[in-house]
């Protein structure tokens, strides 16, 4: 395995050996390899990108996310991927097999982007951190996107400590830092495909949990009776995160006062007819 404790990675080129202070044997099987390493102290500002003799290397071995950021921008396709409780995946670029644990979270792109998988498994717990910068852009381009393969499989369930959870969060399109979304309009419906896969299965709505703590755009406009709200859905091999407009419940008009007052007296007429129609006939 690869780990990545503490490790801010890029997959892709050039960076020196020099800049890894600690080479480890991982497997505990006595041979320090080439790929085996860690970055106690890595400022996370800091980009290392993996040498291409690396990258040879790791080629088709399993790689474990056990702590900080993983960015895949190359290729790693043969290698299954596990992003576990502390640890992030992101990137533009492609992996194996790909599990995201409880308490490991997904980041397509390099906010926001496509990351592509051979194959998924979303374990409860587990996060997708799913950013827009713009309600009317294109997936991968102006929010993320998990284009998979093979299957998507949602091993969750509806109990709130196992639920998979999506946290929305908005970005200015200018920069991509924090802050509203472009062209969010509280009062209409909008539809995002997050994920595609070659099949999807285990899905069931409540078996996720939708954060917006991170989403500044705001769902109760003014004049709002109703907040806007998120879920998500299943729609063929695609999983879509949508929005449901803030509503308004209008004033009742002068008239229907009018005419409820009609239905009410002409009801009224109607119940006494009927009890003189049901009264007994005396002689």
């Amino acid at each position: 395995d690869v780990c990545s404790s503490d490790l801010y990675a890029l997959l892709g080129a050039t960076f020196a050996a020099s800049d890894i202070t600690d080479w480890i044997d991982q497997d505990g099987d006595g041979v320090v390899g080439k790929f085996q390493f860690q970055v106690p102290n890595a400022d996370p500002a800091s980009t290392f990108t993996f040498p291409a003799f690396v990258v040879e290397q790791v080629a088709g071995l399993p790689i474990t996310a056990s702590a900080g950021q993983l960015t895949v921008n190359g290729s790693i396709a043969n290698s299954a991927t596990t992003v576990q409780s502390g640890a992030t995946l992101g990137g533009s670029g492609t992996v194996g097999a790909l599990e995201i644990a409880s308490g490991g979270t997904l980041a397509p792109g390099n906010s926001p982007g496509t990351l592509n998988a051979s194959s998924a498994i979303w374990n409860g717990g587990g996060h997708y951190a799913w950013e827009i910068n713009n309600f009317l852009g294109s997936a991968g381009t102006n929010y993320d996107f998990l284009n998979v393969t093979g299957a998507l499989t949602i091993n969750a369930s509806a109990s709130s400590d196992n639920k998979f959870i999506i946290d929305v969060i908005s970005l200015l399109a200018s920069n991509n830092t924090a802050g509203d979304a472009s062209n969010f309009d509280a009062w209409s419906d909008y539809s995002f495909a997050i994920a595609t896969a070659g099949s999807i299965s285990g899905f069931d709505a409540s078996y996720f949990d939708i954060v917006t703590s991170g989403f500044s755009n705001s769902m109760s406009p003014a004049g709002a009776d109703i907040s806007g709200s998120w879920y998500i859905s299943k729609n063929g091999n695609s999983i879509n995160l949508n929005y449901t407009k803030a509503m308004a419940i209008p004033e009742p008009t002068t008239g229907s006062l009018l005419l409820v007052g009609l239905v009410g007296a002409l009801t009224a007429r109607s119940e006494e007819h009927t009890s003189e129609l049901q009264s007994p006939y005396v002689i």
